[in-house]
């Protein structure tokens, strides 16, 4: 900082000092010199808060990787429920809807399947990581001009996790 700049510094300072007849010498001496540590630090602090910006994604994941399990465990998750067999295997009594699934392997569907899949529900999807700003954009500002939940900003990795982990429940 030159010169100039500091005499005004000092200057609204010496302005505020005055305004605040009750305020210490002491007070006025720890209001400098946090004033100067912030203005030394700036950069500092500054680079400091982008970390921590940067790292609070990584940290939510490590913590909650722990509870995710292996593929098979997420995928069937809410494919659960509860079967009571009696003593030669037969159902007698089914509670929380256990689904009966039949996986088809990728390779078993129709390119074509495979591709207005894609081009309905996401058409970025071998370009996005996961997630789609501008969808999500694009939904927020519909759904705010709108005055009601219209639409959503989901990509098919985003719809995968929440009918794999989350329930129907929108709340």
């Amino acid at each position: 900082m030159g010169e100039f700049e500091n005499e005004i510094h000092k200057a609204r300072i010496s302005r505020i000092i005055d305004s605040y007849p009750n305020i210490t010498h002491k007070a006025q001496t720890k209001l400098e010199s946090a004033r100067t540590f912030v203005r030394k630090n700036i950069k500092r602090l500054i680079v400091v808060g982008i970390v921590i910006f940067l790292l609070i994604p990584v940290v939510t994941y490590l913590y909650f990787l722990r509870d995710l399990g292996d593929k098979n465990s997420i995928m069937n998750r809410n494919n659960s429920g509860v079967q009571l067999q009696d003593d030669k295997g037969r159902v007698f009594f089914t509670f929380y809807n256990p689904k009966d699934l039949a996986i088809v392997p990728l390779s078993e569907i129709s390119k074509n399947v495979q591709n207005a899949v894609i081009a309905s529900e996401d058409k970025d999807f071998y370009k996005n990581p996961g997630f789609s700003f501008r969808g999500l954009a694009r939904a927020l500002i519909n759904d705010i001009t709108s005055g009601s939940i219209k639409e959503g900003g989901s990509t098919i990795t985003q719809q995968l996790v929440k009918t794999a982990l989350l329930n129907s429940n929108r709340n």
